[in-house]
């Protein structure tokens, strides 16, 4: 590993963990006076150690056999997105479609949308690397896939996404 690539690795790491100690701490600030500010910060702490492991996981794996994935999660993803407009599998809060339930369980497909959007881009124009200097390539095709996925988006609302 290159010089470069270590520095920027520990800067990114760095900085990483001081905006995540930034966050604790206005959050247990602020949360301190609430009856139930213990729960949230111990909460925010739960999950902090779970993208913790996740992400340690993550760095494990191949990317090469991760690029395999990468179309059929952007499908499903698309598939996921597509589902909160299906009255019955959807849940209506406040006038949107956000949220699918799947017995006690409740999915935002809008997250789970963000990764996928990603891989599959990533997937789309490395597959496409060469063709990428005509317009109809390197314009066209790669705007209409971020079209779609925002049009899916847009289609719930959820303007926090």
């Amino acid at each position: 590993m290159s010089c470069q690539l270590r520095l920027a690795r520990a800067v990114l790491l760095i900085a990483g963990t001081i905006l995540t100690a930034y966050g604790l701490i206005v959050l247990h600030s602020t949360t301190l006076p609430l009856p139930s500010g213990a729960a949230l910060f111990n909460k925010q702490i739960v999950w902090l150690f779970i993208a913790l492991f996740a992400g340690i996981f993550f760095s494990f794996i191949d990317l090469n056999k991760l690029k395999s994935y990468a179309k059929p999660i952007g499908i499903l993803t698309a598939v996921l997105l597509l589902s909160v407009l299906i009255p019955g599998v959807s849940r209506c809060v406040k006038g949107a479609h956000r949220w699918i339930e799947l017995g006690g369980l409740r999915l935002q497909p809008s997250e789970p949308a963000k990764v996928g959007f990603v891989l599959f881009f990533a997937y789309f124009l490395s597959y496409h690397v060469h063709q990428l200097k005509s317009f109809s390539h390197g314009f066209i095709q790669p705007i209409s896939v971020v079209g779609a996925y925002c049009f899916l988006l847009i289609l719930e609302p959820d303007f926090g996404t």
